[in-house]
């Protein structure tokens, strides 16, 4: 088959089909739910009857749907007037897929075919009719802690639609590439259901209908949460996709975002006791502050995984604005910004310079949270304490010191922190920054700390040793760690 025959796109320019835009992406255009509290199922040992999908999930993959009010012709062979759910699965996420859909009962195809089918059909996306009841169905949908489990790999996406298997499998086959303004192709993998979010409104998006499909929903499941989008009354003109560059902009976003969200999984994985001291129960607060530490470095030329990698776990510890911190910033603004030198380079040699401060040993250990709870708790006894600022917290002249505290004051002007007779808030504000820098209280891992100051408790000081002492293991809680 040559390339005309195989390229719906290139049959349409043939024919002179006016080239207008793919997609009217108005905002607010496709209207989406989101679910939360989403669980996959267990082993169901003893259940009956068994669920094929989760509680929650049910209605949105499975439930009826209201009729559609459109003139569609009637007469119409019920395959296409029929809803049906499908999935776009992963195979680089699933193992032995082909294989699995071989004899899973179900219908399916995969969007590659030629020679693209037989050098990449275990990597390569399929399209999968799903039916209740069904094992394969039930498998996506389950976590039982073993090496099989699909669920954690977020394999595909799922959607709702009116239309033959065949039907999909076409019309989706012709947004896997996509060209932009000067005719260079890309490759688009809207089977990912972070990147298929932010395609939504984009000139590109799969998400439309072009006759004879109708596609009424599309489920999205990240983590525990599924957004559901309402597809049925976004319609297109069967024209070419042209990536813009503001397309180009949702989708890097996107792609940044699924990388934040990663990383910061494996992060919860490689250091659990980091979590612990941060007094975290998910990985949400990591994930946005390494998507805020990329928004930094972008400027600088950073764009290798790896080195943001490397500067995300310097965040982890230190915080979302550790860059700035007074002690941080003068020769990170030095390391940083020698764009002439590469950007592995610099992260290394960030790293490798924080790593011979003292305050380093203090953020990276557990120390750092004893020697806070520990001079919280000499201020809640004695008020008139005298704040230290010692040399072992980084603050090796005059100068630093006094570009730290005139930080910490400009902080506390700006979060209205109480000024009175000995300056509580304030100074347990400074207390805190020592560890976590002067800016923590925007930072999205110490929103707990946050609301404690928002409260203006009248005993800020011991909110927060009961808050910190907390993190600590049990048999080290209320002991003095001096």
């Amino acid at each position: 088959m040559n390339q005309l025959e195989d390229d719906y796109w290139l049959r349409l320019a043939q024919d002179g089909s006016e080239n207008t835009s793919h997609l009217d992406s108005t905002p607010g255009k496709h209207q989406i739910t989101q679910i939360d509290g989403v669980e996959p199922l267990d082993s169901q040992f003893g259940v009956w009857p068994v669920k094929t999908v989760p509680d929650r999930l049910l209605d949105p993959l499975f439930g009826s749907l209201d009729p559609l009010d459109d003139d569609r012709d009637p007469t119409a062979p019920a395959s296409q007037q029929q809803t049906s759910t499908y999935a776009i699965l992963d195979a680089a996420k699933i193992r032995n897929l082909p294989e699995q859909l071989e004899t899973s009962g179900l219908r399916f195809r995969c969007l590659f075919k030629g020679d693209a089918f037989n050098e990449l059909k275990d990597v390569a996306p399929w399209i999968v009719k799903l039916e209740e009841g069904n094992t394969f169905t039930q498998k996506l949908f389950t976590q039982v802690d073993s090496n099989a489990d699909v669920w954690p790999a977020e394999a595909g996406i799922y959607f709702r639609a009116d239309g033959t298997l065949e039907d999909l499998w076409r019309h989706f086959r012709r947004f896997t590439r996509v060209q932009d303004n000067n005719g260079k192709w890309y490759y688009q993998r809207f089977w990912e259901g972070r990147m298929a979010v932010g395609l939504l409104h984009s000139n590109t998006s799969p998400f439309v209908n072009i006759e004879p499909t109708r596609i009424r929903s599309a489920i999205f499941i990240s983590g525990r949460s599924a957004q559901i989008a309402d597809i049925s009354a976004i319609s297109s003109a069967p024209t070419p996709p042209i990536l813009l560059k503001e397309d180009r902009d949702a989708y890097d976003m996107a792609v940044e975002q699924k990388f934040s969200i990663d990383f910061s999984h494996s992060l919860a994985q490689c250091v659990p006791e980091q979590l612990r001291i941060l007094g975290l129960i998910d990985t949400l607060p990591i994930s946005a502050m390494i998507t805020g530490l990329i928004d930094d470095l972008r400027p600088l030329g950073f764009r290798r995984r790896s080195d943001i990698g490397r500067l995300a776990v310097l965040g982890l510890y230190y915080g979302r604005w550790f860059l700035a911190d007074p002690r941080v910033a003068p020769f990170s603004q030095e390391i940083l910004g020698q764009q002439h030198s590469s950007a592995g380079l610099r992260a290394l040699r960030m790293e490798e310079t924080l790593a011979q401060r003292q305050w380093h040993q203090l953020v990276t250990t557990q120390k750092g949270l004893e020697s806070t709870i520990k001079d919280l708790r000499a201020f809640s006894n004695n008020p008139a304490t005298s704040l230290s600022l010692e040399p072992e917290w980084d603050f090796q002249d005059q100068s630093t010191r006094a570009s730290f505290l005139h930080t910490c004051h400009m902080q506390q002007v700006r979060h209205s922190l109480p000024d009175e007779t000995y300056n509580d808030h304030r100074h347990v504000h400074t207390i805190l920054a020592r560890l976590w820098t002067p800016f923590f209280l925007d930072d999205p891992m110490h929103k707990p700390l946050k609301a404690l100051f928002d409260s203006r408790s009248a005993t800020i000081a011991i909110d927060i040793i009961d808050m910190l002492e907390s993190r600590l293991p049990r048999s080290q809680r209320g002991t003095d760690h001096g």
